[in-house]
């Protein structure tokens, strides 16, 4: 599957085939579980429904290492950086950022306001406490998706 121009990689170079198996590499740092990158856009005149929802939504790619997140991260824009409607999400491989799928179907969500600009870092830190497996709540974590205000500085 080759990679198209979505405006979120700022190298195409990161970016690998979706449809192969991912595992760390030799020496690298394994994650205890995979986690894929998706990226969606949303066109806000549009009414939202499941399966124009689901026609929007990117698979970026899959990440099996701690080195293999850096590789894809350090390439990314940052979330309060996105234009549009537009919106990253990192949830464990297998699972689809959709409230229909069966792993999030009896599932809630956290939302946290934060003050203007902190999105970005706040993403970061979040992600980074995911992935390091530091919420000590067992499985009960499938992903996380910013969100930050347009227009506000993110």
């Amino acid at each position: 599957m080759p990679h198209t121009d979505c405006g979120v990689c700022v190298c195409v170079c990161v970016c690998v085939c979706v449809c192969q198996t991912v595992s760390p590499a030799a020496g690298e740092h394994p994650l205890q579980y995979n986690y894929t990158l998706w990226y969606s856009r949303r066109t806000p005149s549009r009414p939202a429904n499941t399966q124009s929802y689901e026609q929007n939504i990117r698979q970026i790619g899959t990440v099996a290492s701690v080195e293999q997140f850096w590789k894809f991260y350090s390439h990314l824009v940052r979330p309060g950086d996105l234009t549009g409607h537009s919106d990253f999400h990192l949830f464990k491989e297998g699972i689809k950022p959709m409230w229909e799928d069966e792993a999030n179907k009896n599932g809630g969500k956290w939302i946290i306001r934060l003050r203007k600009g902190l999105a970005s870092r706040f993403w970061e830190n979040i992600i980074l406490a995911m992935l390091g497996e530091q919420f000590m709540v067992g499985e009960e974590i499938c992903g996380v998706v910013p969100a930050p205000s347009r227009g506000t500085g993110g």
